[in-house]
């Protein structure tokens, strides 16, 4: 039993880990940010500092002005550009594209109008609409190269939608060190008596980490917005210690995992109801099985808040015997709900935070308990890379008594880490399909109401990654 916490324990802590890996993946799945008009290159359009300002509060009086302005000046270029954005501030798309068309009218082969306009259709779900105007903008001798580029890149992305089968992955691999990877306690409490654990160790040792994942989607009767999606994913971490006399087999973790789901809807506004089955293994010998059924919407708020909230039902079994491999015998039901978010700061900063409630109920000879993880991280991207720190907490609650201190035990959790990501070979701000190079280290420190289960843990790791 005291192993088998140790390896809840741990494999949270791993996947803490990878957290800070894939951060970067997330930025590709923003929505795509209007141009400013000021600047004629991509980026969001600048709310300055009123940009949660209520519509009554000052961008509705703002649209209502330059209405004023346009019905005395309707041939002006700048006041009606100006008036279009302060349209879709307010979220007037349709305003928005009657404005730009009336522009239109009057500048043909304006390359900004053009593209304004391409984005305003996009967001209002006209997609052939879209598409051409992008290619007007791409053919437009009158378009600057950052204008093209953000009409390829937009053109791109609509003709990929469009896409009955589209695919997607991810693959990494790590080395590093890692101080007492088992996250053993220093002394075990047998009978009121404190003893030294011989598996417990301050020294280093070697890891190595590798994982994959790859994802199929098909969308349904030709429309984007519905679809089936198939993911399968492997991740691994092995150990090699130079002293003979610790045997570290159990913290060679492995966990495949498989998940089918249906979503509906694009990234700012889907809807996803999936199952997903996942295998851990430890020193290649089977330790548990889980199976759940998931349900989750995702909601844009705004041009920088994306929300997730999920709903999880299943159950895992508990492999007994030698090494953890033999029966079902001990399994119990899983119900939890996962809150999550990511918040745009702005261009160089993204805020995001999760939290996690699960409750296992003993079907069976196995323990009940209670888990909370939260976790909230922060990243600062420049020219050079990105940095990234992270806090996270973990606690279990057990409904049973400890076998050996005979006390209903508790253990929580407090990680911290941080990773530095570039893309390679220029060091350079990482998108999502780059080959990157990360730095990571992370500590954790676990304590108990029962010393068996307090313990510490380091590591630290080099990580190369690459998304196709």
């Amino acid at each position: 039993m005291l192993q088998i916490s140790h390896s809840k324990t741990y494999l949270a802590q791993v996947l803490t880990a990878f957290f800070t890996v894939s951060i970067g993946s997330a930025l590709a799945q923003s929505p795509a940010p209007l141009v400013n008009m000021e600047t004629q290159t991509p980026g969001s359009i600048d709310f300055s500092n009123d940009q949660f300002t209520p519509l009554d509060g000052g961008r509705q009086k703002k649209a209502d002005n330059l209405f004023e302005k346009v019905y005395q000046n309707p041939t002006s270029l700048p006041l009606n550009v100006e008036l279009a954005l302060a349209q879709l501030e307010i979220g007037n798309f349709k305003g928005a594209s009657a404005t730009l068309d009336r522009v239109l009218s009057l500048y043909p082969n304006e390359p900004r109008v053009q593209l304004l306009m391409a984005q305003t259709e996009k967001h209002l779900g006209n997609a052939v609409e879209a598409k051409g105007y992008f290619q007007e903008v791409i053919d437009n001798p009158l378009a600057t190269q950052l204008q093209k580029d953000a009409a390829k890149a937009e053109l791109g992305t609509l003709e990929y939608d469009e896409k009955v089968w589209k695919y997607s992955g991810i693959l990494q691999a790590g080395i590093g060190r890692s101080m007492n990877p088992l996250s053993s306690p220093r002394y075990l409490t047998i009978q009121g008596f404190d003893l030294t654990n011989p598996s417990y160790a301050s020294n280093y040792a070697t890891t190595f980490m590798y994982f994959g994942s790859v994802s199929f989607e098909r969308s349904l009767e030709n429309q984007a917005n519905e679809s089936i999606v198939v993911t399968l994913s492997r991740y691994n971490q092995q150990y090699q210690n130079s002293n003979p006399d610790i045997n570290y087999g159990l913290a060679n973790l492995g966990v495949n995992t498989g998940t089918i789901a249906y979503q509906s809807g694009d990234i700012t506004d889907r809807f996803t109801l999936g199952w997903n089955s996942s295998q851990t293994t430890l020193s290649n010998k089977g330790y548990m099985n889980s199976n759940w059924a998931s349900s989750s919407y995702q909601k844009a708020i705004g041009e920088s808040l994306l929300v997730n909230g999920s709903f999880n039902y299943g159950y895992n079994n508990q492999l007994e015997g030698q090494n953890y491999s033999g029966t079902n015998a001990r399994s119990n039901f899983m119900t939890g709900y996962i809150l999550s978010g990511k918040y745009f700061i702005n261009a160089n900063w993204l805020a995001e935070a999760n939290l996690s409630h699960y409750n296992y109920a003993a079907k069976l000879s196995y323990e009940s308990y209670m888990m909370n993880y939260e976790l909230a991280s922060i990243s600062y991207l420049f020219k050079y890379g990105m940095i990234t720190g992270f806090v996270s907490n973990l606690s279990n609650q057990y409904a049973d008594s400890d076998p050996i201190s005979g006390i209903q035990k508790q253990i929580q959790t407090a990680s911290i880490g941080g990773s530095y990501t570039v893309a390679l070979p220029y060091f350079t701000r990482p998108e999502r399909k780059d080959l990157t190079m990360s730095l990571n280290y992370q500590q954790s420190n676990s304590n108990s109401n029962v010393q068996t289960y307090a313990s510490q843990s380091r590591q630290y790791m080099l990580v190369f990654s690459k998304g196709f």
